[in-house]
């Protein structure tokens, strides 16, 4: 049986949900919560996330072209979503 890549793994586990976007501003770690996240393609993995272009995340986003998608889970501690807020 063919194994499948843990990104692979991780992607098909996705759905709807919150998540947590994180980049970098120069130095500095930023990020915001997302509710919209979704596969786009297996095989390069790609994934696209929604965030308001007038979030200073975005900004950051298009700066580097990088960034860390976080699932939340149900138990994750709400002081998160303080944290990083919409």
């Amino acid at each position: 049986m063919e194994q499948i890549p843990a990104t692979q793994q991780l992607l098909q586990k996705m759905s709807y949900g919150v998540y947590i976007i994180t980049t970098m501003d120069g130095n500095t770690p930023t990020g915001c919560i997302a509710n919209s996240a979704m596969q786009i393609t297996s095989k390069p993995s790609t994934v696209a996330v929604s965030i308001n272009h007038k979030n200073h995340t975005y900004d950051c986003l298009v700066k580097n072209g990088r960034f860390a998608l976080h699932i939340l889970s149900v138990k994750s501690d709400v002081s998160l979503i303080g944290r990083f807020g919409f």
